[in-house]
């Protein structure tokens, strides 16, 4: 019987700065809802792109969670897999975190260690300030950005269940081994 893959699912972005906590929320609204195979990592990956290169090249299998700038209307969803997640640097960044993130999977690539599977859920923002709290089409856009997530990982070959009970956030969870907090 074949191994699982491993699969990283990842939250990008500052909850301090607007629509920027995005991907930030919905890995929390992800982790509240649902209880996940062994071989699935969730992790809260805040700002910090560099030191995020130890689980993702851990991973077969990658998802993130991320405010992008993709020319949209504000609070639409994109989905991009493979080729469709940037490598390199460019003239024209998604996200205000965008270079140390990129910085990550261009090493990533040259090592040969980049995931097989790269998928973005990405939501269009329409304000990242400092000191702002999510646009309304954003935080409407947090539940059907997760249940792509859902039906992604599903399609990956994670096993995800409904939690039932208290509401579990991962940010609380510092001591859950399949959680890790980058910040």
């Amino acid at each position: 019987m074949p191994e699982a893959p491993r699969i990283l699912a990842l939250g990008l972005g500052n909850i301090l700065c607007g629509d920027d906590g995005f991907g930030i929320h919905a890995i929390e609204r992800l982790y509240a809802g649902y209880e996940f195979s062994a071989n699935v990592r969730v992790m809260d990956g805040g700002t910090q792109g560099q030191t995020l290169y130890g689980p993702v090249t851990e991973a077969d299998c990658l998802l993130v969670f991320d405010a992008a700038d993709m020319g949209l209307s504000p609070g639409s969803l994109a989905v991009r897999e493979a080729e469709g997640v940037p490598l390199w640097l460019g003239a024209r960044k998604l996200s205000p975190h965008q270079n140390g993130f990129m910085e990550v999977l261009a090493l990533a690539a040259l090592r040969n260690a980049l995931p097989a599977t790269r998928i973005l859920i990405g939501c269009q923002p329409l304000r990242v300030e400092f000191g702002q709290s999510l646009s309304d089409g954003v935080r409407a856009a947090i539940g059907p950005a997760v249940e792509l997530g859902v039906e992604r990982l599903r399609a990956l070959g994670a096993e995800l269940r409904p939690r039932c009970g208290d509401e579990h956030l991962v940010n609380d969870e510092i001591l859950n081994s399949r959680f890790m907090r980058c910040r």
